[in-house]
């Protein structure tokens, strides 16, 4: 049998597949022309209601045209500005009863001037870029202010670090000593802030604490250099807010001036915590009540035992002081043992004496 294909069949080429999706072939519609009749599609001709005529394009209704729009007569009564004022002025002269002019913002002050002067009767301009005089005068004096202000502000820190710089200057000696138990450090970022390490006096009832404070030295609306001092040790004094802040009125009053140093300062807060006794049994009522705490100002004042005893054990736990109160206490600690360190319980028989 021989592969090429037989003769014998069919010598139409062999159709591929067509796909199943049925196409719908548009209809075609001729438009006639203008030389041709109209063409009359469906029906019997005889004007049955099925019929569908192709007209012409001369055939074609056209829609009217609308009206021309005119706009109603207004009577004008335009009027114009004296001669004699200036095109600087003409906003003065826009008035509600008269006719307001538009101008265009391209108008010469020349052209508006010759145009005024036909008209004897006033009228007034206003531009479209008109802007009121008022509102740009008041623009103009709130820059100048905030202008004032900024530099009133930059003058104000310029001048209060040059008084912190004096300050610090003056206080040199007390910086790089001990003084009155306290020892300083400024911060290299912030000079305005001293931060400060004070052992409490010995006659006064903090005896053996070390406490922990800041003093920020501020400048005030009248230029003056004053001390905000903060502690960070609690401390149980009614001298001393509960945001740690301590009131340093006295010290304004009585010790303060723009030459005053380091010095004075600590000096005052020494004097304050062993005179603590003695001022308030000073003070009035009404003084009590002012100060920073007057629950704690008034338990002083009543039961000046109980307060002390108060003091005394926040000192013990909060600002490490044992010397008032000499105590031992015995090691509880695990039997353990580090090459290292050792054994970590001491002999049965000894105290470990925790004392300063």
């Amino acid at each position: 049998m021989s592969d090429q294909p037989s003769s014998s069949g069919s010598n139409n080429p062999v159709q591929p597949p067509t796909s199943s999706r049925t196409v719908r072939r548009r209809r075609p519609t001729a438009i006639p022309t203008e030389e041709g009749s109209n063409e009359v599609i469906g029906g019997s001709g005889g004007g049955g209601g099925n019929e569908v005529i192709i007209l012409k394009p001369s055939d074609v209704p056209q829609r009217e045209p609308l009206p021309e729009y005119k706009p109603p007569d207004v009577p004008s009564n335009i009027s114009s500005v004296p001669k004699t004022v200036p095109i600087d002025r003409l906003h003065e002269y826009h008035v509600d009863d008269t006719k307001n002019v538009i101008l265009p913002t391209n108008i010469s002050s020349d052209l508006l001037m010759a145009e005024a002067e036909k008209i004897k009767e006033p009228v007034s301009f206003r531009s479209t870029n008109y802007v009121d005089p008022e509102r740009i005068r008041e623009e103009i004096g709130e820059k100048e202010m905030r202008k004032k202000e900024e530099s009133e502000r930059k003058r104000r820190k310029q001048f209060g670090w040059k008084q912190q710089m004096d300050f610090i200057q003056r206080s040199q000696d007390t910086i790089n000593s001990i003084s009155y138990g306290c020892s300083t450090r400024i911060m290299e970022d912030s000079i305005n802030i001293l931060h400060v390490i004070m052992k409490a006096p010995e006659a006064s009832i903090y005896k053996g604490g070390v406490f922990f404070f800041t003093i920020s030295m501020n400048v005030t609306p009248d230029l003056d250099l004053i001390p905000d001092i903060t502690f960070k040790t609690l401390m149980f004094n009614p001298n001393l807010s509960r945001t740690g802040k301590y009131d340093n009125r006295s010290l304004l009053n009585n010790h303060w001036n723009r030459n005053s140093t380091l010095d004075v300062i600590y000096k005052w807060l020494t004097m304050e915590m062993i005179n603590l006794k003695t001022d308030i049994f000073k003070k009035s009522i009404s003084q009590l009540e002012d100060m920073s705490q007057p629950n704690i100002s008034h338990l002083a004042r009543n039961d000046w035992t109980k307060f002390e005893e108060i003091a005394r054990e926040l000192v013990m736990k909060m600002a490490g002081g044992t010397v008032a109160k000499h105590h031992t206490v015995k090691a509880e600690m695990g039997n353990e043992y580090t090459s290292e360190h050792g054994w970590a319980v001491p002999p049965e028989e000894e105290d470990i004496d925790v004392c300063n």
